[in-house]
């Protein structure tokens, strides 16, 4: 059976990215200054302001200084000048975070050893054996063609911005990927930009893009029919927070398997490793690309549920789309007998409380090299 699939990926600039990275930026500090913080922090972007609210509870969590870190966080997602209308230096701040209920705080632990689920939730994994990063193909070509751009980006200073989205359309064959048939690309650009400059980055981006393809034998995918759709909508001076609110949370799709896979609902950033809509979802990417690494299957979703206050799963449920090489009940007893899925076994097994999360919310959460939960577990 043939289909077309399609995923998008946003740049580090989108106003939604920026919110998420201020979220992460602050989870990072308060972990620093006390591993055993519990955080839960969203950010609001919009025009010159930004708002923070949550709950935060930690032994030094005063000792943050949440406004520094709110504004090396907008500074380094692109924004550091006025004319923007968005200026991490200058942006009025409103800072609403409190310390978390006590309530839940009881629920979710009692010692450090002894910790329940933060929230109950669903959180799903997923891997292929179509990329190297074992990403679903239509992601893991939306993010390149993105991570090309920014790299033009860097190659013309003050040309081009850090807003900027990208969206690719591939047809399969079956479970197969065969051909890219749309490629979208928007990016914000300076008010002198003109078409024909716009287009000739975009030729360099696009060089770029399929060298890539040429050096991970990708080019089967290139043909002569890809439509392209280059700021469709015209050349866009006005962009960021200036344009658009920007909010913690609304790329989770992006943030996660694009078409390819079911989300929970709940979002990562803001969020120590306690609430598992993080943390869950880390060790179910572990697992899912372990059993497609080890060789168990082609494509591989896996899918953990969890009760607040509660250490164990309600329910492990594991698919592999009738490409698995043993049988399913096999392979979630490997699982069973190789990982700890309780908060505490999830966060020793990936390291959790470190300063990590910034960085994910920048450049990606899966199929980025250096986290944990993408190294593949032997079972």
């Amino acid at each position: 059976m043939r289909r077309v699939l399609t995923s998008e990926c946003v740049g580090y600039g989108h106003p939604d990215k920026v919110a998420d990275q201020i979220s992460d930026a602050l989870l990072d500090a308060y972990i620093e200054k006390d591993a055993n913080a519990h955080v839960a922090v969203e950010t609001l972007v919009k025009d010159n302001h930004i708002v923070v609210a949550g709950e935060v509870t930690g032994v030094n969590s005063e000792k943050v200084n949440v406004e520094q870190v709110i504004r090396n966080a907008a500074i380094e997602a692109g924004y550091n000048d006025d004319k923007l209308g968005f200026n991490g230096n200058t942006c009025h701040i409103t800072n609403l975070i409190s310390k978390q209920s006590a309530e839940i705080h009881n629920a979710v632990e009692n010692d450090h050893e002894n910790i329940g689920a933060g929230d109950q939730g669903i959180m799903f994994g997923y891997a292929s054996n179509d990329t190297p990063d074992y990403m679903p193909m239509t992601i893991w070509l939306s993010r390149v063609l993105l991570n090309c751009a920014m790299k033009t980006r860097d190659l013309h200073p003050g040309r081009l911005h850090t807003d900027c989205k990208s969206q690719i359309s591939v047809e399969y064959d079956g479970n197969k990927a065969i051909a890219i048939k749309d490629i979208v690309f928007s990016i914000h650009h300076e008010k002198d930009v003109t078409r024909e400059e716009l287009n000739n980055l975009w030729e360099e981006t696009v060089r770029s893009f399929k060298q890539i393809l040429k050096d991970n034998e990708m080019m089967y995918l290139w043909n002569d029919d890809i439509h392209f759709h280059i700021n469709p909508a015209g050349l866009w001076t006005f962009g960021g927070p200036a344009a658009d609110s920007g909010l913690t949370g609304r790329k989770i799709v992006v943030d996660q398997y694009g078409c390819h896979c079911p989300i929970g609902g709940g979002a990562f950033s803001g969020k120590n490793p306690t609430k598992v809509d993080r943390s869950a979802a880390y060790i179910a990417r572990n697992i899912a690309k372990s059993i497609v690494a080890n060789g168990y299957s082609d494509i591989c979703q896996v899918e953990l549920s969890y009760a607040i206050g509660v250490k164990e799963p309600t329910a492990i449920n594991i698919e592999c789309f009738d490409t698995n090489k043993i049988d399913i009940t096999e392979i979630i007893n490997k699982v069973q007998n190789s990982y700890n899925l309780t908060p505490n076994g999830i966060i020793k097994c990936l390291d959790l409380k470190k300063p990590i999360y910034h960085r994910t919310a920048k450049c990606g959460h899966f199929g980025i090299n250096g986290y944990k939960w993408e190294e593949i577990k032997q079972f």
